[in-house]
């Protein structure tokens, strides 16, 4: 069959030449086809051009003479496929249009059918040729000089040039250096020796990518041709790298997983499992536990539990999460195991067996037990304790915390401590605070804080830093102590020992005062009845010199008249007698002071029935001085009082910090202008109890003052004038050791009434009976 191609394009006639072989006639110009055409049988005439000139080449054939053409294909660009020449397409000049670049299998397919040759020969070589092309692996033959003669498309697609660039190069060109010489080697072998091998190697595409091929060759010696087929096998290559690292990764986590890893068949046995379950089996290799059960290892003491859940979790087709299960170990103990298992099935679904993991938590049950009796302790502790994180935001706090405070959980719970700021302490105080345990260290103190309704109380703190694995403070941790009662205490004992100390002194006092006032007293009782004595005598001696003036003559009557004129005995008679009645009137005062100051420090330390219309009127004379420059004192105390059972000295002290508190309040109001205010002190009986009232004229409190007057160290006070604990003493005195109550009525401006109650029992509840 003698084919013809009309083209100017190198690259076309490489390309048809390499499809057909030297069997196809070249010609560059139309002249010279024609020429030939005039001599010649053609069977079949291929066309490159494109536009005019490829309607001016088709015109010159027809109008060459010959009848053995079978048909006349243009070879076009695509484009030029898609829209042929009109006029062509209607004169039906043309026989066919195959597109470039040229597909071998396809342009025999047709050349065939145009030279009308149907022999199985050339329909087999054509089918050939189209598998060739269309195949998805890599096809090609080479010369044994290493240069392609023909690939087909897929080494196009996969090397990312067309094939006059594979062609060109030699097939070296495209392996990947490090495969170059075990490919060189085996090339050189395959020609010299003939026959095939296999290999696994690496190209580079154009644009730089190495693809992974797997490749067989195959040496024809006839032709000195090798054939080459290969397929990308980069996708599995890198798929079964992944499976390896993945494998390796899954390998390595059973390999340190801290926990023991298993998998069973349907019938619990084991098809194998991690070190660490291997190392708690008592087996030196993870592959000894194959084919094995739980009746042939150290645990066979809870077989039959262990198959119970392998069971529930096969035949259910259920997950069997966190279950605790004990287990035996070979060296006796039991220990307590924390298991899961779920079903084990296959690509397909079907169930295998069981995939088990469990952990050892024993030692966390431990742990979990130490911290329970630790966390029941800080419950059960009467010390308030509050955990904060490191910006101070409150996460726990115990029951003892909620009764000091008045705070439930719920409400302190993210909140800041500073809601228990009283406003006692300074912004210093604070800072201090925070820098200290910011610096890792332990801060005590005393603080002064604020319960939920309000009132007041002192509370030894100790707050200490703690830090986590990494050396960073993450929480602060305060362990409280209320010392409200105690600092009371101390208040208290502190004015005992006062008055012990002021007792002592009067005591002493007293005891010297009294010594002379007896003997002062004494003389001056005796110079009354000697001055008695003394001015009878002068009257008897005025009367005797008086009759010796008017009858018989005394010696000497005129000067002892003008003696006792110039004594001025007269009114020595007046004034003496007054002096001597003031002198012992002064020393009677002095004696019911000393008496009254014995009485005061001197108290008992026991609760004993007691005149307490009495002890106001001791009271009130030891506080004397307390009042008597701003006010008049009033006693109004009703006489038919029973006796209270009391600590006479703690009643003492209570009624004393009433009326210097109404002294005090008096001495605000009237200032300097001299004026006096007053004082009432009153009692009275009532069912079952007495009532003790002491009213002044002073300032009187707001509400806000008036609410917190018994709270400790609160004072409006000026500084050096008072403690804040007064009135907090006589609260604790009346309220809780005496079982009594105490209020405060008062308006700003209108005075103060505090009112006191004492429940009446014994020898007083008796006299209340009794009328």
């Amino acid at each position: 069959m003698d084919l013809v191609l009309l083209t100017s394009s190198p690259t076309v006639r490489a390309d048809v030449l390499v499809a057909l072989g030297d069997q196809v006639r070249v010609f560059q110009d139309i002249r010279s086809a024609v020429g030939h055409l005039a001599t010649a049988e053609p069977a079949v005439i291929l066309v490159h051009a494109t536009g005019t000139e490829l309607r001016d080449h088709v015109e010159a054939i027809r109008g060459t003479a010959f009848g053995t053409l079978h048909g006349l294909i243009a070879l076009l660009e695509r484009g030029d496929v898609e829209t042929p020449d009109p006029v062509l397409e209607r004169s039906g000049a043309l026989d066919d249009i195959v597109p470039l670049p040229v597909d071998p299998s396809w342009l025999h397919l047709r050349i065939a059918r145009q030279s009308g040759l149907g022999s199985a020969a050339v329909t087999r070589e054509a089918t050939f040729r189209h598998f060739f092309e269309i195949s998805p692996d890599l096809m090609g033959i080479v010369g044994f000089d290493g240069h392609a003669r023909h690939v087909n498309r897929t080494w196009e697609t996969l090397l990312g040039c067309n094939a006059a660039e594979i062609r060109r190069r030699s097939v070296l060109e495209w392996i990947h250096p490090e495969d170059i010489a075990p490919f060189r080697e085996a090339f050189a072998r395959l020609v010299a020796n003939g026959g095939r091998f296999q290999q696994t190697f690496r190209v580079r595409r154009a644009d730089g990518e190495y693809r992974w091929m797997d490749g067989t060759t195959i040496a024809s010696s006839h032709d000195s041709m090798v054939y080459v087929f290969a397929r990308d096998v980069t996708e599995i290559r890198e798929a079964e790298k992944r499976a390896i690292a993945q494998k390796r990764i899954v390998d390595n986590v059973l390999e340190h997983i801290p926990h023991s890893v298993f998998w069973k068949d349907r019938d619990s046995v084991y098809l194998g499992c991690n070190a660490n379950f291997a190392r708690q089996a008592g087996l030196s290799d993870p592959q000894d536990i194959i084919g094995k059960t739980d009746y042939e290892l150290g645990w066979a003491e809870q077989a039959d539990l262990y198959r119970a859940g392998d069971r529930k979790v096969m035949e259910g087709g259920i997950d069997l999460l966190n279950l605790e299960e004990p287990q035996s170990r070979t060296d006796g103990t039991v220990v307590t195991l924390l298991t899961s298992k779920v079903p084990l099935r296959n690509e397909a679904g079907e169930l295998l067996g069981i995939l088990g993991i469990y952990a050892d938590i024993s030692d966390r049950k431990a742990a979990e037990a130490r911290l329970h009796l630790l966390s029941a302790a800080l419950e059960a502790t009467s010390y308030p304790i509050v955990i904060t994180d490191a910006s101070g935001i409150i996460s726990w706090v115990n029951p003892a915390f909620t009764v000091l405070t008045g705070y439930s959980r719920e409400e302190v719970i993210g909140a800041n401590p500073k809601m228990l700021k009283s406003g006692e302490h300074s912004p210093e105080f604070y800072r201090d605070l925070w820098a200290t345990i910011r610096r890792g260290e332990i801060w005590r103190s005393e603080f002064v804080n604020r319960r939920k309704d309000g009132t007041l109380y002192t509370e030894e703190g100790t707050i200490t830093p703690v830090r986590d694995e990494a050396g960073q403070i993450s929480h602060f941790v305060a362990v409280k102590q209320d010392i409200t009662e105690k600092k009371l205490l101390q208040s208290q004992l502190a004015q005992a020992q006062k008055l012990e100390a002021i007792g002592q002194l009067a005591a002493g006092i007293a005891h010297e005062v009294n010594t002379p006032t007896q003997f002062i007293g004494d003389n001056t009782n005796f110079l009354q009845t000697a001055f008695g004595d003394l001015i009878r005598c002068l009257e008897r001696i005025e009367e005797i010199a008086g009759a010796g003036e008017g009858g018989d003559p005394i010696p000497a009557a005129g000067e002892i008249r003008a003696a006792l004129k110039e004594a001025d005995v007269e009114y020595l008679q007046e004034e003496i007698p007054r002096a001597i009645t003031q002198t012992l009137e002064g020393i009677d005062r002095v004696g019911t002071i000393v008496r009254a100051m014995k009485e005061f420090s001197h108290p008992a330390t026991e609760k004993v029935a007691t005149d307490l219309n009495h002890a106001i009127e001791t009271t009130s004379i030891v506080a004397r001085n307390e009042w008597k420059y701003v006010a008049e004192l009033e006693l109004d105390l009703d006489p038919s009082m029973p006796q209270v059972e009391c600590v006479p000295g703690e009643i003492n002290q209570a009624i004393v910090n009433m009326i210097v508190n109404a002294a005090h309040a008096i001495a605000d109001a009237v200032g300097t202008s001299g004026a006096k205010g007053r004082i009432t002190v009153s009692t009275r009986s009532l069912p079952g109890e007495i009532e003790i009232q002491v009213r002044d004229t002073g300032t009187g409190m707001k509400p806000e003052v008036r609410d917190r007057v018994f709270d400790p160290f609160f004072t409006t006070k000026a500084v050096g004038r008072g403690t804040g604990q007064g009135l907090t003493i006589t609260h604790d005195v009346v309220v809780r050791r005496h079982g009594g109550t105490i209020r405060v009525e008062s308006e700003l401006g209108q005075g103060t009434t505090f009112i006191l109650r004492l429940p009446v029992s014994g020898v007083g509840a008796e006299q209340l009976a009794s009328g």
